[in-house]
């Protein structure tokens, strides 16, 4: 008769690496996708921005990688141009000190429409990913092992 029983994990170890390996592959294909959104995000605002005298507005927008943790990814769009927010959102009637008007500046969204769309589509190539066959993971699934171990049988089973 036992006194304890031993339970391995077998194949728990391969499991867990080739799980590991899968979803760095799955972080890398992903990421690849999100700086293909936000290229796209890049390239569509510069054709809808209107050239002004300096072009600050087109050349203050730039895309950079946020650097997390191994599980998120984050592509970061954004205008550096002080007077990008006038261009999406336009202001009101605006007056001097003296009420002369110096008229409206008519709100042009665009970055915001473009960046929802392209977040939308990047949803889609997300679920395709996802969606696609996992690979074979470790050399089997992980099963238990029973090892009864016997204390002071004196010779005995």
């Amino acid at each position: 008769m036992a006194n304890s029983i031993t339970i391995k994990l077998v194949g728990g170890d391969r499991f867990v690496a080739d799980s590991a390996q899968w979803l760095m592959r799955l972080r890398h294909i992903i990421a690849a996708a999100t700086r293909r959104r936000a290229a796209e995000i890049l390239s569509r605002t510069r054709s809808y921005y209107p050239r002004g005298a300096t072009g600050n507005l087109i050349k203050g927008l730039s895309v950079r990688e946020v650097q997390g943790d191994n599980s998120r990814v984050l592509e970061q769009v954004r205008s550096r141009a002080p007077h990008a927010h006038l261009n999406e959102w336009g202001t009101k009637t605006r007056r001097t000190k003296k009420g002369w008007s110096r008229g409206v500046m008519p709100r042009k969204t665009v970055f915001v429409p473009i960046a929802i769309q392209e977040r939308a589509k990047l949803m889609q190539d997300i679920r395709r990913i996802l969606a696609g066959p996992a690979p074979e993971i470790g050399p089997g699934y992980p099963h238990v092992v029973e090892t009864p171990t016997f204390f002071g049988n004196r010779g005995r089973l």
